[in-house]
């Protein structure tokens, strides 16, 4: 019997999706940050799953929403513990909204999502260190998917030489192989549980050698709970 092609889905045409978004922040004593955001993203694109009753096939597809809507209020905070121990935390409180016309049914699906992540610095000596770092999210709704907490840590050892000219990193992420996407989903004709599982635990070494003025930071990476969850869908 051939797969029957999903019939209720519009046909395969997206369109551009655009966000309007507004933020205030406050530095408290030049450290600790208060930040107050809001987004609201039209024809937002996501995956949309259709199931054909004949065949009990299940289709995921791109398709755009009406709209998104994201309320954020992060607290970003470094906390020096010892002399040899410096701890940055970020911690986020958001809720995210979607709304949609979809399958002849009114979706309206949101949900507020916690989320934490702790990096910490360990000064061994003059030349060595390491760092630990661990990232939790409570669970969330995106879409018309629940997708469950996957929470992970990753740990980083550092040798230096030639006064941090030459450095030599050894990390290893996910160690205890924990991250991976675990989700499910009862909207309209659909009820089933999905996971998704790629090779997160993995370590890496790294050799580099710094030319220049060594007082140059560099910009520090942040993402988002509901970003990360984004692409892992996509995934």
């Amino acid at each position: 019997m051939k797969n029957k092609k999903p019939s209720t889905l519009p046909p395969s045409v997206y369109w551009p999706q655009f966000t309007k978004s507004s933020q205030l922040s406050y530095t408290y004593k030049g450290s600790t940050t208060f930040s107050l955001s809001y987004s609201k993203t039209t024809d937002v694109m996501t995956q949309i799953t259709e199931q054909d009753d004949d065949t009990k096939i299940t289709f995921a597809q791109e398709r755009n929403l009406e709209n998104q809507t994201v309320w954020s209020f992060n607290v970003y905070s470094p906390v020096p513990i010892k002399k040899w121990w410096n701890m940055n935390n970020n911690a986020q409180v958001f809720n995210t909204g979607f709304v949609a016309d979809l399958f002849g049914e009114r979706l309206k699906a949101s949900q507020t999502v916690f989320q934490i992540n702790t990096d910490n610095q360990f000064t061994i000596n003059k030349t060595v260190s390491a760092e630990l770092s661990a990232w939790y999210m409570s669970p969330l709704q995106y879409g018309i998917f629940k997708i469950r907490n996957s929470p992970f840590v990753n740990i980083g050892l550092k040798k230096s030489f030639k006064d941090n000219k030459i450095n030599i990193k050894l990390n290893l992420n996910d160690i205890f192989n924990t991250r991976r996407t675990r989700g499910a989903t009862t909207y309209f004709n659909m009820n089933f549980n999905f996971m998704n599982k790629w090779g997160s635990r993995v370590v890496n070494f790294s050799l580099s050698y710094r030319f220049g003025s060594n007082d140059i930071k560099p910009q520090r990476n942040r993402f988002t709970g509901l970003e990360s969850e984004a692409n892992r869908m996509k995934n």
